[in-house]
C-alpha cells in the first residue's frame, strides 16, 4: 500500500497527543526474546543497557553549574538546546571507584523536561543481544541497581545489565528529597 504523503503546513498543522507531565515513556527493552538492539554504555566493570529506540546524545563540554549543598552524586546541571539537565555520577551512585585523570563523556537521555545526563566511562555502542546471551542467574551487582534489573547478559566476556533507567532515577530523586 503506498504511503499517503501530506503537505508540510497539513503536517504541521495536526493534532499531537503528548504525555501527561511526570510520566516517563515506556522503557521496555526487550521488545522480542529472540532479538533485542540496544544501546550500551559502561560504568567500571558495569556494563548498562538502554533500548535501541531510546533518545541519546553525547557530549564531551556543555556549559554547567554546580548546585550548591546538592548530594555527591548529582554533579552539576548543564544547559542543553536551553534545557536545564540534571548529570548525575553513576559511579559515585553505584559506588564505582573513580579514576583521578579519568575523561568522562556527557551521555543525555531523553528529552527536554525528561531528561537525565550521566557521566560515563566511554562512548555508547550499538549491540544486539539475544537469548543464547541471557545469564541464568543475577550476577553481584550494586544494591541500589539489582531492584530495577530486568535481566543480565554475557557477551564478550561482558556482563550487561538491562534496567529500568527511569524507575532508577525516579528512586534517586525520592531519596534527595
Amino acid at each position: 500500500m503506498p504511503t499517503q504523503l501530506m503537505l508540510p503546513s497539513e503536517a504541521l498543522n495536526r493534532q499531537f497527543e503528548l504525555p501527561e507531565a511526570g510520566e516517563f515513556p515506556a522503557a521496555n527493552l526487550v521488545a522480542s526474546k529472540a532479538v533485542i538492539e540496544c544501546h550500551s554504555f559502561t560504568i567500571g566493570p558495569i556494563g548498562l543497557l538502554l533500548p535501541g529506540d531510546t533518545v541519546a546524545e553525547v557530549f564531551d563540554e556543555l556549559p554547567h553549574s554546580r548546585i550548591p549543598n546538592a548530594p555527591r552524586s548529582l554533579r552539576f546541571m548543564a544547559n542543553v538546546r536551553g534545557d536545564m539537565v540534571p548529570v548525575f555520577s553513576l559511579h559515585t551512585i553505584l559506588g564505582v571507584e573513580e579514576t583521578e585523570n579519568m575523561e568522562y563523556r556527557m551521555l543525555v537521555i531523553g528529552q527536554r523536561d525528561m531528561a537525565i545526563g550521566l557521566l560515563v566511562d566511554n562512548l555508547p555502542m550499538r549491540l544486539t543481544l539475544t537469548q543464547e546471551y541471557i545469564l541464568k542467574s543475577e550476577p553481584i551487582l550494586p544494591e541500589s541497581l539489582t531492584p530495577f534489573v530486568r535481566e543480565c547478559y554475557q557477551y564478550k566476556g561482558q556482563i550487561w545489565v538491562d534496567w529500568d533507567i527511569y524507575g532508577f532515577f525516579s528512586a534517586i530523586v525520592n531519596e534527595m528529597h
